[in-house]
This record gives structure tokens, sequence and C-alpha cells, in this order.
């Protein structure tokens, strides 16, 4: 393993579990520091399983209608799954797919109606993309002047609303019912109102739902306070993944 962060082979192989044992425990070493590093290896593992997921729930019906041989590589995704077949291909062959996975996922998320019902999406992370995150200088006091109580999520113009909607592919019809549109560093921490810094949240998620954000929020609020994590910091790190920021301030694999 080559000093510095993981690379994309080094991530693929973490998450295939593909490493020898010494290599893990470097790898491992290595993920506890960096925050980097944490949130790449949380979203190979996010194409990979999303990938899985689509595939082997699609592959039944949609790939029933192109004939191929019962020897063909989309064969053998359908009978062991994307990430059995996986194990069975080369390194190189897996930074391939991992790119063409990377293109699929990126559809479905940018084009959520081409394969599920408003009803169904669920953006627990924004698309990097369209909601990078945006600031304002702001004083330390003022972040520290709030409270628990204040609101973290400020009310927004309905057409910013609509127009991160449209930004999403998500209809009006469904939005409203379904989904808020947030912050992603939130104002209390410097966050903007722009449509940079705005995705919609789905409520419905029950894992990693707009509740387990607002929860980091307050608590990257008060050890930004603290002087235990500058303001900056705090920021870099939601933007980046705040999944990974919370499974990090947390110490939990899920929400509390």
């Amino acid at each position: 393993m080559r000093l510095g962060h993981l690379s994309q082979t080094e991530r693929i192989q973490f998450v295939d579990g593909e490493m020898s044992l010494e290599e893990v425990s470097r790898a491992e070493t290595h993920l506890k520091e960096c925050c980097e590093c944490r949130a790449a290896l949380a979203e190979t593992r996010g194409i990979a399983e999303e990938l899985n997921s689509s595939l082997n729930a699609d592959l039944s019906g949609t790939i029933s209608d192109v004939h191929r041989e019962p020897g063909s590589e989309l064969a053998a995704v359908k009978r062991s799954g994307v990430r059995g077949w996986m194990k069975g291909i080369s390194g190189a062959e897996k930074l391939r797919w991992a790119g063409a996975a990377a293109c699929v996922v990126a559809v479905l998320v940018c084009l959520p109606r081409w394969q599920r019902s408003n009803g169904e999406i669920t953006f627990s992370l924004p698309n990097r993309g369209l909601t990078p995150g945006m600031t304002r200088p702001v004083e330390l006091a003022a972040v520290c002047s709030a409270n628990d109580d204040n609101d973290f999520d400020p009310e927004l113009p309905q057409e910013t609303q609509k127009a991160v909607f449209r930004e999403y592919g998500i209809s009006m019809e469904h939005s409203a019912k379904d989904f808020q549109v947030d912050y992603l560093i939130s104002p209390q921490l410097g966050g903007t109102d722009d449509v940079r810094n705005l995705w919609p949240q789905s409520y419905k998620e029950t894992t990693w739902n707009a509740h387990a954000k607002d929860a980091l929020e307050r608590h990257l609020s008060r050890m930004v306070c603290e002087r235990k994590i500058t303001l900056a910091q705090a920021q870099r790190e939601i933007a980046s993944n705040w999944i990974a920021a919370y499974q990090k301030y947390f110490h939990t694999r899920r929400p509390v």
C-alpha cells in the first residue's frame, strides 16, 4: 500500500475484502485519521451497494429482454450479483466497472424518474455536482450565540425550493410531502441559501434522514463553540460527507 491516501484500487479491494490482514490493518489505521479517505470509502461502498441493488432488482425484467449467451458477463452478474461477480475479475477490470458504476449511480441520482417514482427516491447524500456546499463569512460569536432551540433550517422561499427540486428532477406533486429542502452546510455554521448549498432530503429515509443531519449540525456547532474543532473543519466535513462526519463524531455506524 502506498503512503498517503487510499487509492481507488485500494478502496475497492478494502470493500471487497481482498486485502491481506496486514494491508487491512494499515488501511484501518489510516482511515481513523483521514476524513477524506473515509468519505471516499463511503462513496465507494455506496456505489457498489447502489449498483448491486439496482441491477439485481432490474436484471430479471430489463435484461431478460436482451438475448445473451448463458456464459456471458451479464448472465454472470444476474446469477451471483454484482459483488460476487466482481470478485472473479482482475483489479484493472474492477476499475473499469467502478467507473461504469459511478456513471450508473450518477444517472440514478440526477435523473431519478428513469429508475424510481418520487415516493421511492431518497437523497441521504447530495449530488456533489449539484450541491458542493457554499459558505459566507461568519463570526464565531454568531455561531455560538445560537442555542439548540433555534431553527437550524430556516424556511426558504418557494421559488428557491422549486429550483432545487427541478435540479434534482423531482416533480412538485410529491416534493412538499416527501422532502424538505435542506442546507448542506447549515446557516449557523456559515452556510448560505445559494442553490449550490441546498438539496432535497427525505424524511421517509429511515436511516440517514433529515433528523440525523439536524442532530449532527447541533453537535458540530457545540464542538466549534467548545473549541474542539474549527468552524472551517466543521464546514469541510459536513460538505464532503455528512454521514461520515456523523459516524466520526457520534462514534457509531448508524444514527443514535
